[in-house]
């Protein structure tokens, strides 16, 4: 009998493994096909824009997470290890709030500072502008985070698997389709469109397990936040 508990968390260890890692599989395949359709669409030059877009993308949407889908995922699964509904609920109202408020402030970030990333890249100040929009996939990529880490501290990986791919391959067949329209000009919105799909479909599975609505104060939020942003 004292082997059974951890022969089930074994178990359990290799299935969320194979599921996670079979949709991981699945998500760099599509990745190496978005690759290759734009290395024959919109050549090197738009290959090396994308590589350098999300560079940029990946240092300031970093920040802006500051690690709170780790500590989400940490803090959810304690609450729903409570069976307290009230307590799992407010965790979850409040690192969406957070997570709104870091994602808009890395996108100001991006906005304000996206003169001097466009000359320290590029040389000039031709790509201010396109670099100041890819603040809305600090946005959009954030609030996708902790909707995962809300999925995942729920243990609900099979869903976390799901929203991989399908995301997966909804960017993927939209990436190509604006290439094909809109050839180098097509990238933004590309970008844009990838991190937008993520966090829909992050929030289409996050709002079928997420237990009601409590009432959650803003001086509640701050409280409960501090912790998850240490």
């Amino acid at each position: 009998m004292s082997d059974s508990p951890p022969q089930t968390s074994y178990s359990q260890i290799l299935k969320s493994t194979s599921i996670i890692g079979s949709a991981q599989v699945v998500n760099l395949v599509l990745s190496i096909v978005r690759v290759k359709f734009a290395a024959v669409l919109i050549g090197p030059v738009g290959v090396g824009l994308i590589g350098n877009f999300q560079a940029i993308q990946g240092v300031v949407g970093t920040v802006a997470g500051m690690g709170l889908q780790s500590s989400g995922v940490r803090e959810i699964a304690l609450k729903a290890d409570m069976d307290d509904k009230d307590a799992l609920s407010r965790t979850i109202q409040t690192l969406q709030r957070i997570g709104w408020f870091s994602g808009l402030i890395g996108a100001f970030v991006m906005v304000l500072l996206s003169p001097l990333f466009s000359k320290w890249t590029f040389g000039s100040d031709e790509y201010t502008v396109p670099i100041a929009m890819i603040g809305l996939t600090i946005i959009f990529a954030n609030m996708a985070g902790i909707q995962q880490a809300t999925i995942q501290g729920l243990r609900r990986i099979g869903d976390l698997a799901r929203i991989q791919v399908v995301s997966g391959f909804v960017g993927t067949f939209s990436t190509i389709a604006l290439y094909l329209l809109y050839g180098l000009n097509g990238i933004l919105p590309s970008l844009i469109l990838l991190a937008l799909m993520q966090c829909a479909v992050s929030y289409f599975y996050m709002r079928q397990v997420v237990p009601a609505k409590v009432s959650v104060s803003w001086k509640e939020t701050i409280i409960t936040a501090s912790p998850l942003v240490r």
